[in-house]
């Protein structure tokens, strides 16, 4: 029986949270301008990946080692959970089939800015996730 806090961070929309997080708040390191204007949003995003990092550690401590590195995404309880996962990852597999031609382009075509690696990486990461969550919701729906 999962907990809560288990579920909720199992959840890729967790995932996609802390990545956006993540993602603002080194592009903003990048700009001195605005650390220096907005101090207070800093503090936020600070406090937020705080957050996000004691919630995945308190998620994590009950696991058994052998799970240790399984992504908290997969629920493979049963044959079910399997399926659904399998199911999942073969969409992902596909996005990324798609998505990483596009992001060398976009890295080739901006390769001028500074930081378009780096959002390239994470619009990956955050499309991996995105992907893996539509296809486990629509496969966890109950059938009429």
């Amino acid at each position: 029986m999962m907990s809560k806090l288990s579920k909720m961070i199992s959840s890729p929309l967790f995932t996609i949270i802390y990545l956006v997080t993540i993602g603002a708040f080194i592009l903003l390191m990048q700009s001195q301008n605005f650390v220096q204007q907005s101090p207070a949003l800093l503090m936020i995003l600070r406090g937020l990946l705080i957050v996000f990092a004691i919630a995945m550690i308190a998620s994590c401590w009950k696991r058994p080692l052998s799970h240790f590195f399984l992504p908290l995404e997969f629920r493979e309880e049963d044959e079910g959970q399997q399926w659904i996962t399998y199911r999942a990852c073969r969409k992902v597999y596909i996005y990324y089939y798609v998505a990483i031609p596009v992001a060398i382009i976009i890295s080739l075509l901006f390769s001028h800015v500074n930081f378009v690696p780096l959002l390239v990486l994470f619009a990956l990461a955050i499309g991996q996730f995105f992907v893996y969550w539509l296809e486990i919701r629509k496969l966890d729906r109950p059938t009429n």
